[in-house]
Parts: structure tokens; C-alpha cells; sequence
């Protein structure tokens, strides 16, 4: 046999070479062991086939790699470029497209993220409230956001009441978190600016009651205090107040009233007590104003009847009778008879006079259109072309139809035309209507 690794003789009966001590394969001789040799070449083959399919599969594996990290890398920069240029709808529909891919997504939220706080850092407002307002912020830097803001209007506030300062100065150092298109961000400065308003208002109000209530002017410090508002820190320092100060005000108002019920001006002393009334609504006061406004009935009814008189006794053309009359035999005709004297130094050409119609009882009759009415139990006559001269009569020969139900009557001059084109109006006339038309 011949040793296929050194090619040197061997031994039939051998199992080594004793030149290289190769182990021959057992029961191998002559031919067979020389066919040994081929059979192992062709392992060798197939290993190095492996190899080389392994290899191609490796680098197949890192091209593809590689592709997906260009493909990754193109995305980015693309994504990168559109906030650069300021395109921020774009680069939010991009965002959008590609954020199911979580190499993308991290890389972008990185990107945004880096540059909002370096907008942040750097003061940059506009490019801040852009990089905001894309949608592309993870929702914890917009929870975060939402906080500061908070916080900074609280702080605002707080600054506001404490140092003075417009509801304008207010609204515009707040209107900037306005341009954030966050709806919890608009509600927070939207409350924030109903609440200033009101708490600005309220905090002027209280100045100027600590004022007048210094000056003793007690009806402008209560004025003031009430309109402290319930939300002010001030607002149970204001009502300790006007506690303190009611009684006073009380005092003075009780007094002046005195003063002007001396003057009979009534109207003015239960307008003195009625405002009293809405600070101090005590049983002395509710009793002192039901006196007041009877009083008040009272004068003004004396004054009413002082003036009605005035008017009735300087009548320049009056009623000196008034009686119902039946002219009818079989049927009731009944006629009104009024005579009227003319007071005055003219002519008076036309007369009109109003005339109230009751029955048997005293009780009105209503008149109706036909009779030239129109006020429940009034009718009307016109004396056109009378004529009365100065100091004369008219009107014993004259008569005018009235229901056929009336029985009494009462008449009044309304109004007079003289013959030189003068008019007098009866001022007397709305006191008799007023005093004698329910009943006789």
C-alpha cells in the first residue's frame, strides 16, 4: 500500500505508516487504501463551497443593512430639511407617514426635540411656537409645556394684583400663549383674562373705597366695598368694613332726612331712605320710610288739590250747568243741556267740552262711538261758531244727544278757540277727567 499522505510504501499488515504514522483506514489495502486519499479531497470541497455560500449570505445581509440605513439616513435628512425651510405642515405629513418606523421616529423626536429647547434656550419665541405648534413634540414636553404656562400666568396674576396695573397691560402680556395651538393652553389664558378682569375691577373698587372711607365718605365706600369680588383675597376685609361703616352711614343718612322733610321735599328724604335701605335694611329704617311715604301721599295730595282749585277757579271758558234732559212724549229722548260762560276779555268762537253720562245710581253709561265717545262713559261736543262775547253765556237753548240709559251728567271745557285765532287749553280739565269719571 501506498500512504496517501507521504506516498511512502506501507506494510500490508500495518495499520500506521511508519514513516508518518498516518493511521491507515482499517481493512484497507492495496487499491482501497489508495482510494482513501480522493474521497477526503471531496470534503474539503464541499467546505470550501459552504464557506463561500456563507459569505455571499453575509455580505447580501450587510448590503441590505446598509441600504436600509441609507433609505433611514435620506428620510431623516429629508425630514431635517423641511424644518429647516420653516415647512412645519409638511414636515408634520411626512412625520406622519414614515412614524410607524421606530429608527425614524427616534432620530426625528431627537431632532425636534434638540431644537426646541434650543429655541427655548435662546429665546427664539417665534421658532419655539412653530416647533410647537407642528405636532411633532412627544405628548410629555407638551404636558410639560402646558404646566409652565400655568404657572407663569399664575404668577402673573399674582404680580398684577399685588403691583397695580391695567386689565389691558394684563391682556397683552398673556395674548402670546395664544398663538400656541393647544386647547388646554387658550382655555388656561382665556380663564386667566375673565378672572383679571374681574379681580382688577375689584381690587380698583377696593382702593377707592379705602379712600373715601378715610374721607368719611360712607355711601362711596359702601358703593365701593360691595363691589369687591367673592374670588378677591380682599373680598372678607371689605364686608368686615362695610359692617364697620353701615351704622355710620346709617347715622348721617337718618339725619340729613330730618333736614330735608323740614323743606317738605319728600320725594328727596325717600330717596335718601331707599338707598339706606340697600345697605341697612333694619326694622327702624323700613319704619321711618313707610312714614316718610305717607307723609309724602299726603302733601302730594294737598298739593294736588291746592293746584286743581288754582285751575278751576282761573277757567277762562267754563261749565256753569250741566243737566240731562227727556225730550221725548212716548220714548226716551234724552239730551245733555250744558251752558257755558266765557271768563275772558275775547271772543270765544269754538268750544269743546267732554261730558261724563251716568244712570240713576251714579254709575257710568257707556257712551259709545255714535255719541261722539270714546272713553267708557265720555262723549264729546263741539260748539262751533258760539260766538260768546266777554262775560256771556251760551247754551240754554242748546242741547246734545246722549244715551237714552243716562240720567245725570257732568260736562267740562276742554279746550277754546277764540276769534282771533288764540287757543286755551283747559289745565283744569285732566284733574275733573282724573276726579269724576268712575262715578257721579
Amino acid at each position: 500500500m501506498i500512504c496517501f499522505k507521504c506516498q511512502s510504501e506501507i506494510p500490508d499488515e500495518s495499520i500506521f505508516c511508519p514513516k508518518c504514522g498516518n493511521k491507515i483506514m482499517e481493512g484497507a489495502t492495496g487499491e482501497t487504501a489508495n482510494n482513501f486519499k480522493p474521497k477526503r479531497k471531496g470534503r474539503k470541497v464541499i467546505v470550501i463551497i459552504l464557506a463561500v455560500l456563507i459569505c455571499i449570505a453575509l455580505l447580501a445581509g450587510v448590503g441590505v443593512l446598509v441600504a436600509k440605513q441609507m433609505e433611514l439616513t435620506r428620510k431623516v435628512e429629508q425630514f431635517q430639511e423641511l424644518l429647516e425651510t420653516q415647512q412645519y405642515a409638511s414636515a408634520l405629513e411626512y412625520y406622519e407617514e414614515y412614524k410607524s418606523e421606530p429608527d425614524f421616529t427616534e432620530k426625528a423626536d431627537k431632532d425636534v426635540i434638540e431644537r426646541y429647547e434650543k429655541a427655548s434656550e435662546d429665546k427664539d419665541e417665534k421658532l419655539e411656537v412653530a416647533l410647537f405648534n407642528s405636532g411633532i413634540l412627544p405628548q410629555d414636553y407638551v404636558a410639560e409645556l402646558e404646566k409652565a404656562i400655568k404657572t407663569e400666568i399664575d404668577e402673573k396674576k399674582e404680580r398684577f394684583l399685588k403691583e397695580g396695573g391695567t386689565f389691558k397691560d394684563f391682556k397683552n402680556e398673556v395674548k402670546k400663549y395664544l398663538e400656541y395651538n393647544n386647547k388646554t393652553i387658550t382655555d388656561l389664558t382665556d380663564a386667566a383674562n375673565k378672572e383679571m378682569s374681574t379681580l382688577i375691577q375689584s381690587r380698583a373698587a377696593y382702593q377707592r373705597a379705602e379712600e373715601s372711607k378715610g374721607k368719611k365718605e360712607y355711601y362711596d365706600a359702601l358703593v365701593n366695598y360691595s363691589k369687591v369680588a367673592e374670588t378677591d383675597s380682599k373680598y372678607s376685609d371689605a364686608q368686615s368694613k362695610m359692617e364697620e361703616i353701615t351704622p355710620l352711614y346709617k347715622e348721617e343718612v337718618m339725619g340729613k332726612v330730618e333736614k330735608i322733610i323740614k323743606d317738605k321735599d319728600y320725594d328727596q328724604a325717600v330717596k335718601e331712605i331707599e338707598t339706606l335701605k340697600k345697605y341697612c335694611a333694619d326694622s327702624d329704617v323700613e319704619s321711618r320710610l313707610k312714614e316718610i311715604k305717607e307723609q309724602k301721599a299726603a302733601y302730594d295730595e294737598e298739593q294736588k288739590q291746592i293746584k286743581m282749585q288754582q285751575f278751576k277757579d282761573s277757567q277762562e271758558v267754563e261749565v256753569i250747568s250741566a243737566e240731562a234732559i227727556n225730550e221725548g212724549y212716548y220714548l226716551r229722548i234724552m239730551k245733555a243741556q250744558i251752558v257755558l260762560k266765557n271768563n275772558s276779555d275775547k271772543v270765544a268762537k269754538d268750544v269743546r267740552v267732554s261730558i261724563l253720562c251716568y244712570d240713576d245710581n251714579g254709575y257710568p253709561v257707556r257712551v259709545g262711538y255714535s255719541f261722539l265717545g270714546d272713553h267708557e262713559n265720555l262723549a264729546y261736543a263741539n260748539y262751533t261758531t258760539c260766538n260768546i262775547q266777554p262775560g256771556g253765556t251760551y247754551g240754554s237753548e242748546w242741547v246734545v244727544d246722549i244715551p237714552d240709559q243716562c240720567r245725570k251728567v257732568k260736562a267740562c271745557v276742554k279746550s277754546v278757540t277764540y276769534v282771533n285765532g288764540l287757543v286755551w287749553q283747559n289745565p283744569y280739565y285732566d284733574y275733573w277727567l282724573e276726579e269724576n269719571y268712575a262715578a257721579y
